[in-house]
């Protein structure tokens, strides 16, 4: 999910590949995509964060929806994570199981949280800031579940939100990072040559790690 990161988050690590394939999608004539699939799964953009990114794309009317997970996707899904395990790719079924028979993807929430990103459609864009309103009713601590990855360095934030494909128009995203409103990835820049640029902006990159 942080394919939709703003690009000040705190937790994020490798933003060049994302960003430059979104740069990308964005330019591309024809009609794109950005789908995000586990949103929270890897760690690098929390759920407060990502719904308030949601919000502010949904109010330059670049979000299509989600396609929600079905249990013959979950069957086969899991088939696909005996032969690629990955700590991340774990994290979806990871929720799932915790979730103790109580069918989430059956979940009436699933409406709620999609109708709240939809309010947003149409209405004045929202800057992107850490102090976003409460939001504690869309995700209820009971559904949100946090799990320590890459032996405890990271902190994932699982939710509802998870489960699902969510789609959005990548032109919306893209104008709405400070990746674009910064210049730091042009059409004409290399891997390194952005990678430069964005670590002088003091963001950690795919190259780098924190200090």
């Amino acid at each position: 999910g942080d394919i939709i990161a703003y690009g000040t988050e705190p937790t994020l690590e490798s933003p060049l590949c994302d960003q430059m394939s979104l740069k990308i999608a964005s330019d591309w004539r024809g009609r794109s995509f950005c789908c995000v699939s586990g949103l929270g799964a890897d760690g690098e953009i929390m759920l407060g964060e990502a719904y308030q990114r949601m919000a502010g794309i949904a109010s330059e009317n670049g979000f299509y929806g989600m396609l929600e997970l079905n249990q013959n996707d979950l069957d086969r899904y899991r088939k696909i994570l005996d032969g690629v395990p990955t700590e991340c790719s774990k994290q979806l079924i990871r929720y799932i199981d915790a979730c103790n028979g109580q069918e989430p993807l059956k979940s009436s929430r699933f409406s709620k949280l999609l109708d709240s990103l939809n309010s947003f459609a149409n209405q004045p864009p929202i800057s992107y800031s850490f102090a976003f309103p409460d939001h504690d009713h869309l995700f209820p601590e009971h559904e949100v579940q946090r799990y320590g990855i890459r032996n405890g360095t990271r902190t994932v934030e699982l939710s509802l939100l998870t489960l699902g494909t969510l789609i959005f128009d990548p032109r919306a995203v893209w104008k709405s990072n400070l990746f674009a409103q910064e210049s730091l990835i042009t059409s004409n820049d290399n891997f390194l040559e952005v990678e430069r640029k964005v670590r002088s902006r003091g963001i950690c990159t795919e190259l780098t790690h924190p200090e």
